[in-house]
């Protein structure tokens, strides 16, 4: 009986764990979507800069237009995946107050006894089966996650690398401005 108390207290932690893991990724993916949203106005105003006051003939313009137009699609690209992982998704919890409730909104008596009354072995078994298959659907639920946010992460990271490339292209051949009058 003591490893079955063991047991289910190590079950129970994994599952706090895992709601645990759930808030922090939820976190990542907030401050991944608010990132690009602050970076992407401003390569946008960089962006118009460039087009509006960098005369059409400098050899390099296609290749600044276009590496700047590809670091913007990153950038929502990342956003995108950043918001795939932060989709709100149900996650499973071992005891649900609805579980006790039929279909009327009445307390079901039936499924109150079934935990009430069962043995304490059944009961410690029906506890157990119910967090190993929370535990086992939070985890996958969280993988999926962390996936779309390594995917954010790497792509965003992949568009911060191209705007040095970029300066350094526009300041290596430095490109003649059209009239700042204009």
């Amino acid at each position: 009986m003591e490893s079955v108390g063991i047991f289910l207290n190590e079950l129970n932690k994994q599952n706090n764990r895992e709601f645990d893991l759930k808030n922090s990724l939820e976190n990542k993916s907030n401050s991944l979507i608010t990132i690009s949203g602050i970076v992407i106005p401003l390569l946008f105003a960089f962006g118009i800069f460039v087009i509006e006051k960098i005369d059409r003939n400098y050899s390099l313009f296609i290749v600044a237009v276009g590496l700047l137009s590809l670091i913007i699609i990153l950038n929502v690209i990342a956003i995108i995946f950043a918001v795939l992982s932060a989709k709100i998704r149900n996650y499973e919890y071992p005891f649900l107050h609805f579980n006790f409730y039929d279909v009327t909104n009445k307390i079901n008596i039936n499924a109150i006894k079934e935990y009430t009354d069962s043995e304490p072995d059944k009961f410690n078994e029906l506890l157990i089966e119910d967090y190993l298959s929370c535990n086992k659907f939070n985890y996958e639920i969280n993988q999926k996650k962390a996936n779309y946010i390594k995917i954010g992460q790497l792509i965003f990271t992949i568009s911060l690398v191209l705007v040095p490339i970029l300066i350094i292209i526009l300041f290596s051949f430095p490109p003649h401005l059209n009239s700042l009058r204009e």
